[in-house]
């Protein structure tokens, strides 16, 4: 990636698209609410929120790293800790889950590049991140607000 040539569209296309309506969905979704104080709210952000991408995961891959990215996820964490601030009046638990490595038939070589970096050795498979979302809606769950869920193989342990 070369900093002093950044891709302005896509940098201001990734902000919209993964903060700006992430912040108008979550807007529309608590004015229904509001009335009925009662609610979840679960963000999705991305490992990258808390730790910088490791340019060699993309080397001889069709992936790129950009910046952006990882601005956005932070946005959406960022958003997160607000609302889960702003509405503690309303019973409206705020939360992100941030996973990481998702397989989503990535060719062999980012396989290959993951694997060798992951301390699970492998990527995660989406039904992984279930569990998580399941305790973050559990209606015993009345006490876990504005966290960031890390659902990552421990890839931010290393």
């Amino acid at each position: 990636m070369d900093l002093f040539n950044l891709n302005f569209h896509d940098y201001e296309d990734t902000l919209k698209i993964n903060l700006h309506l992430t912040l108008k969905s979550i807007i529309f979704y608590l004015k229904s609410l509001k009335k009925k104080q009662i609610g979840r709210v679960i963000n999705f952000s991305s490992v990258y929120s808390v730790r910088s991408s490791n340019p060699e995961l993309y080397e001889k891959t069709e992936y790129e790293n950009p910046i952006y990215y990882t601005i956005s996820k932070a946005g959406i964490v960022g958003l997160t800790k607000y609302l889960a601030s702003y509405f503690k009046k309303y019973k409206i638990l705020c939360n992100a889950i941030s996973p990481h490595g998702l397989f989503n038939n990535h060719s062999k070589n980012f396989q290959k590049n993951f694997s060798q970096r992951s301390p699970l050795g492998r990527m995660s498979l989406p039904q992984e991140v279930l569990p998580a979302i399941d305790y973050l809606l559990d209606e015993n769950n009345k006490y876990t607000n504005g966290i960031e869920l890390m659902v990552d193989g421990g890839w931010t342990s290393c």
